[in-house]
């Protein structure tokens, strides 16, 4: 047979996703026969007719499904420029929440130093009449709240936030470079 059959044949098995054990059982010969004929030591004594059929409908269901390459084009500048406005946004949040960090660190600082002011006071209450006790007491329970908002555990939360998004931000940008390439 032709290198054109040889080639006809071996790439409608491909197209069809067969092994050659599959496509030689379609084609009611030998896997070993199959697979001599692809390699072109051998004929195949075969009916290419369902072949033709099959190459037929392969080649029109091929030319309704081609993808309209301007539309994948656009698409790709769509995705594109989403990405450039997701990094816009994540760059905005990233610059919000360093800030929230920072202003998270100095009201638990300052939370700190003033419960400990608060916590002193308190140790001479011969000092206070009741209501001015009170009223210390009460500013030291909202400085101990003030310091549980902005303690530790929440400002930890937000640093992994900003490393999530710092990630996706670095990731983003290699995406950016590989497609502009």
């Amino acid at each position: 047979m032709s290198k054109d059959a040889i080639h006809f044949v071996a790439g409608y098995r491909n197209k069809l996703n067969c092994s050659q054990e599959e496509f030689a059982e379609f084609l009611n010969v030998s896997r070993s026969a199959l697979s001599k004929f692809e390699s072109n030591k051998r004929d195949l004594n075969i009916d290419l007719s369902s072949l033709a059929w099959i190459s037929l409908h392969l080649e029109n269901i091929a030319q309704d499904h081609q993808p309209n390459l301007k539309a994948v084009a656009s698409m790709d500048e769509e995705m594109l420029l989403n990405l450039r406005e997701r990094q816009e946004i994540i760059l905005a949040t990233l610059t919000r929440l360093n800030l929230k960090l920072k202003q998270m660190l100095k009201s638990y600082s300052a939370a700190s130093i003033a419960l400990e002011y608060y916590q002193l006071l308190l140790t001479a209450p011969e000092q206070f009449k009741g209501q001015e006790k009170m009223w210390l007491k009460t500013k030291r329970n909202r400085q101990i709240q003030e310091m549980q908002l902005n303690g530790r555990y929440p400002q930890y939360l937000l640093e992994v936030k900003i490393a999530q998004l710092e990630i996706e931000m670095k990731m983003n940008a290699v995406h950016l470079d590989t497609t502009i390439s």
